[in-house]
C-alpha cells in the first residue's frame, strides 16, 4: 500500500515540475527574491523579460523592499517577440535603467536619490527621512519584484555571484 502512494506522489511531483516549466506567459509576474551587492560587490541578480507575441507591450516592474514596501517603478516598452536583459546590480548602484534611462535626472550614478534606494534596499536607515525600509541583509541590497505588462510576457531570472 505504501509503495502505490510513494509512487502517486512521484508522480505527482514530475507533474508538478511539468507544468511548473511549461507555464503560459501572463501580464503579472513575480519575481519573489532578488539579491544585488553594494558599490564594491560583483553579486547579482539578472531579469530577462521576453515579449513572446506580435503585439508591443507596456511593461511596468515594480521594486519592493524585504519589507514589501515600494521602493521604485520602472517602465520600459517591449516590442513583439523582443526581450529586455536587466542585471538589478546595475539598477541600484549605477542607476543604469531600461531604455538607456538614467535613475539620477543629471545621468550621474552618485545622486541623492540613488543613495537613498541603496539605503533603503540594504535595510539601513534611510538619508532622506531616517526611517528603515528592510531588514539588513549582510550589506546586500534584498527585496522582490513584480512585472506587469499590457501583453503576456515571460521572465527569467539568474543570480552572479
Amino acid at each position: 500500500m505504501s509503495f502505490s502512494k510513494s509512487i502517486l506522489a512521484s508522480f505527482l511531483l514530475l507533474l508538478g515540475a511539468a507544468v511548473a516549466n511549461g507555464a503560459p506567459p501572463d501580464k503579472a509576474l513575480l519575481l519573489p527574491y532578488f539579491e544585488t551587492g553594494g558599490d564594491f560587490s560583483t553579486k547579482s541578480t539578472l531579469l530577462s523579460v521576453t515579449n513572446p507575441s506580435n503585439v508591443p507591450a507596456e511593461v511596468s516592474v515594480t521594486v519592493y523592499s524585504n519589507w514589501a514596501i515600494p521602493m521604485l517603478t520602472v517602465p520600459f516598452h517591449l516590442n513583439g517577440h523582443a526581450t529586455q536583459t536587466m542585471n538589478l546590480r546595475d539598477w541600484f548602484v549605477y542607476g543604469a535603467l531600461p531604455a538607456d534611462k538614467r535613475f539620477c535626472a543629471d545621468g550621474s550614478a552618485s545622486c541623492q536619490q540613488l543613495t537613498v534606494l541603496k539605503a533603503q534596499l540594504a535595510g539601513a536607515q534611510s538619508p532622506a527621512d531616517q526611517l528603515y525600509y528592510a531588514s539588513p541583509a549582510g550589506g546586500a541590497l534584498t527585496g522582490f519584484a513584480v512585472l506587469q505588462s499590457t501583453a503576456p510576457i515571460t521572465a527569467h531570472t539568474s543570480s552572479l555571484t
